[in-house]
């Protein structure tokens, strides 16, 4: 640009300014106050109002939560104290129950002393009566005296209280050591209990008395076979049929020894024995007999013999029934 050409942008640059600052001389200062003052209100009225409802928000929340913590509080400890309260009532109660038990219970016992003092005083006064008895050989006496304790053993049996016989039996016995009924009843009940060795025992004392008392045998011979020891039983069973070999109970106990033994044949021949004497148990016995050796044919005649027997029980007879019709329709049939 040529020197001219400067010289005349500068100027007008000069003049554009002069006019600026004529224009700005011609307003009054309050007039640019007022317009910032106008743009500073619109910007600080809505700060201040957003702070206030802030804050106001904010005490609202807390006074809303002050009052449910107040509420919950007091909601809380209303419950609390109706619990203790309950527990209270439950504790008053259960102490008056225990002190009324406690009352009770003393009381019972105090009955229950009473009672045991009366009967630990009749017991040993009959305690005394008795060994009045057994010391003094007044025969009557000591029947009679038997025979009541005989009724008692009796009742006691009968009702179940096997133990409690037991204990009558022996103190018979005691008076009356030579009397094999008594001497049997406690074999029969000791074996009834479980208890085989003592049962042993008292079948042994009978047969010092009475070497031929068959129930003895049968009984002697039951309770090795409960111990377990099968040859000892055997042998007090085969001694005892060696000298009465028509004794039906003898031969039907051998016979079924066997057969829990698993020793069908001489089972099967103790059976046909039974069966030859006219008793229905030989027939039976040979059924079952033919049946577990495998012959279905011999087995169903015994069977169907048995079932033609006029004499059976019914219950029996529905069994036997029964059993025809499974051996009708097994495969190898009849």
């Amino acid at each position: 640009m040529s020197l001219l050409g400067k010289i005349l942008v500068r100027k007008r640059e000069d003049l554009e300014n002069n006019e600026v600052k004529k224009e700005n001389l011609g307003i009054h200062p309050l007039v640019s106050v007022k317009a910032k003052y106008k743009e500073l209100r619109d910007y600080i009225l809505p700060v201040f109002g957003a702070i206030f409802l802030g804050v106001f928000i904010g005490v609202s929340a807390k006074l809303i939560m002050d009052n449910k913590e107040k509420f919950y509080s007091t909601t809380v400890n209303v419950e609390l104290n109706e619990v203790k309260n309950e527990k209270n009532m439950k504790n008053i109660d259960n102490s008056a129950k225990e002190t009324k038990l406690v009352n009770i219970n003393q009381k019972n016992s105090e009955e229950k002393k009473m009672f045991t003092n009366q009967n630990v005083g009749k017991i040993e006064q009959n305690k005394i009566e008795e060994t009045k008895i057994v010391n003094n050989d007044n025969i009557d006496e000591r029947k009679k005296l038997i025979k009541e304790i005989l009724n008692k053993a009796r009742i006691k049996e009968l009702s179940g209280d096997l133990d409690e016989a037991l204990v009558l039996y022996k103190k018979a016995w005691v008076l009356d050591r030579k009397n094999v009924d008594i001497l049997y009843k406690l074999a029969v009940i000791n074996f009834k209990i479980g208890y085989f060795k003592n049962s042993i025992k008292y079948a042994d004392e009978i047969l010092k008395i009475k070497k031929d008392f068959i129930p003895a045998i049968l009984i002697k011979g039951k309770a090795y076979e409960k111990l377990g020891m099968f040859s000892k039983a055997q042998t007090v069973l085969e001694e005892a049929y060696f000298y009465y070999p028509e004794n039906k109970d003898l031969v039907e106990t051998l016979a079924k020894l066997y057969e829990k033994q698993g020793d069908y044949l001489v089972a099967k021949d103790y059976y046909e024995v039974l069966s030859n004497m006219g008793y229905i148990e030989g027939d039976v016995g040979l059924a079952k007999i033919y049946e577990k050796l495998g012959d279905k044919k011999k087995a169903y005649e015994y069977y169907k013999k048995v079932y033609e027997n006029p004499n059976i029980p019914d219950d029996l007879r529905i069994k036997i029934e029964q059993k025809l019709i499974s051996l009708e329709d097994s495969d190898e049939g009849i």
